[in-house]
């Protein structure tokens, strides 16, 4: 039985796991939705700043993006369900010595358990579900950077030699690459559950 904590408010009473969204419903078909505009992104990037072969680097990009979506994502969100699952038992036993934690119940407090329950909400208004896809975008990017700097290493033949030949790029420059691409696209996947967000706030 693992606990977790509800964004509807901060009190601290444990949920049976069967209780609430567990958000990989969620983010990972949005992350899937979005996967173009993604590939599309990170590739024009690195093409800009490399002499590779435009078709090369897409073919690249198309290939690291589809496996750090579905390994990465899913290895995420484990990760942050985890992480909640611990900080949850912490906070039972934080309110066993300070009661009144379980009396706080504002907007204020809705966020805070949102974003530490991001992995599996519980119920609460409209705009805890993009705030915990906002949320699960920071793992999912380490996740990403990770992934898809080992396939596009061996995709785009890095090299760790000092002077690449032909068609390699320098691993160095790729592993800089990678993440800068990966920071736009991310910006860019940010804005999107930005927007999520404050249409929710908006429209309750």
């Amino acid at each position: 039985m693992v606990h977790m904590i509800p964004p509807s408010s901060f009190r601290v009473i444990p949920l049976v796991a069967d209780v609430g969204i567990p958000m990989i419903v969620v983010s990972l078909p949005g992350m899937i939705a979005l996967l173009l505009p993604v590939v599309v992104i990170e590739a024009l990037f690195i093409f800009k700043r490399t002499s590779l072969p435009t078709l090369r680097v897409f073919k690249a990009t198309a290939l690291a993006n589809v496996a750090s979506t579905l390994i990465g994502v899913p290895l995420a969100w484990c990760a942050s369900l985890l992480c909640e699952a611990v900080i949850a038992f912490g906070l039972v036993g934080l309110s066993k010595v300070a009661p009144e934690l379980n009396e706080w119940n504002s907007p204020a407090a809705k966020a805070a358990g949102t974003v530490i329950s991001a992995a599996w909400i519980g119920d609460g208004p409209t705009w805890t579900v993009p705030l915990a896809a906002l949320t699960l975008l920071v793992p999912s990017f380490f996740a990403s950077v990770w992934i898809e700097r080992k396939i596009m290493r061996w995709s785009l033949l890095a090299t760790t030699a000092g002077l690449p030949q032909g068609e390699e790029i320098s691993d160095r420059v790729l592993r800089s690459l990678v993440r800068d691409a990966n920071l736009l696209s991310y910006a860019f996947l940010a804005a999107v559950c930005g927007a999520w967000l404050m249409w929710g706030v908006i429209h309750p």
